[in-house]
């Protein structure tokens, strides 16, 4: 019996490699959403006493501003937050969010404090 690859929230930089070897990805219809997009990986944040503090404000201040967050979004294949970078030329248009769509929000609270934990619960059941 042949294996069956099951990959789980991989971000699109991880598979670019696949893609260009000519492996295709299905991605599955939601039955209770529309379409979904990543909110992307990552966060920025200033340790409190930090062994150099002012090299991780430096940090922090040039990865907040366009050029930073353009390299950023780039190198990662993700769409940036800041909506003065145009994210066109990199991203694919079936990762751009669209207008009138609605879309899964795996990051709001509701998500986060209500449905995580049985969602979680059932692929872990499935994967023993």
């Amino acid at each position: 019996m042949a294996a069956i690859p099951i990959a789980i929230a991989v971000a699109q930089n991880y598979l670019t490699a696949y893609k260009k070897a000519g492996i295709k990805f299905a991605t599955p219809t939601l039955s209770d959403a529309q379409s979904t997009v990543s909110g992307g990986f990552g966060l920025v944040c200033l340790i409190n006493k930090a062994p150099h503090p002012n090299a991780a404000r430096v940090l922090a201040n040039w990865i907040a501003n366009k050029d930073g967050l353009t390299m950023y979004s780039q190198t990662q294949v993700q769409v940036p937050v800041r909506t003065d970078i145009d994210p066109t030329s990199w991203i694919p248009k079936a990762y751009l969010p669209q207008p009138g769509v609605t879309y899964l929000d795996s990051y709001g609270p509701d998500y986060v404090l209500a449905k995580r934990a049985p969602i979680q619960a059932f692929f872990t059941k499935l994967l023993k």
